[in-house]
């Protein structure tokens, strides 16, 4: 009884922020007792069915799918959590076509530059534009930093996409992707950019 009272007490906030916790697990998804502090979250939760994202290889991802599905959760592009395997960073992204309205898988290696709208980001390849409904430090988290760099508060850009690089008076550089756009490294990220690129 009185475990009912502290969890009615505790805001639904904190336990999503737990299970979002929860859900960065290790390699070892397969585990029965994982499987048993999934069930006991949801009960935890009233019962509410919960989804996941998952941003994990494609080499696991059917067995993934299977496990967190014998483990009662459902597997969902749309879910407001994200399941991603520690020290990997994912080889595509699921982002949707504007165009289409499909949800199409985009190799890494072929995005140029992701630029964030609110609560929206817009994940830009060399030919085409993608939507994407994600905060823009999560995508950031699931890239390869060798590879990505954030020079904005709202753009991440691919390193081997940049075509060209012209300084500003004003400690700030303009960068021109090799898809054409062109963008800002602002002041606060001047000295990250530099160090990043060795100018």
């Amino acid at each position: 009884m009185k475990q009912r009272k502290l969890l009615r007490a505790i805001s639904r906030e904190v336990w999503y922020n737990f299970f979002e916790s929860y859900v960065r697990i290790s390699a070892r998804y397969s585990t029965s007792l994982e499987c048993k502090a999934a069930r006991t979250i949801i009960k935890m939760k009233g019962g509410i069915s919960l989804k996941i994202k998952l941003a994990v290889s494609k080499q696991r991802y059917k067995e993934v799918e299977d496990t967190l599905t014998q483990c009662g959760l459902e597997i969902d592009d749309d879910a407001d959590f994200t399941l991603s395997e520690n020290n990997q960073y994912i080889d595509r992204l699921l982002v949707r076509d504007p165009v289409s309205d499909e949800r199409v898988f985009l190799l890494v290696e072929d995005i140029v530059l992701v630029e964030a709208f609110g609560h929206s980001l817009e994940v830009h390849s060399k030919s085409h534009s993608y939507q994407l409904t994600e905060r823009l430090y999560k995508v950031l988290d699931m890239l390869d930093p060798k590879q990505f760099l954030r020079i904005s508060n709202s753009v991440v850009i691919a390193r081997n996409k940049v075509k060209s690089i012209s300084p500003t008076l004003s400690m700030k550089f303009i960068l021109t992707m090799q898809n054409g756009k062109k963008v800002d490294v602002t002041r606060s990220y001047y000295y990250i950019f530099k160090e990043y690129f060795g100018i």
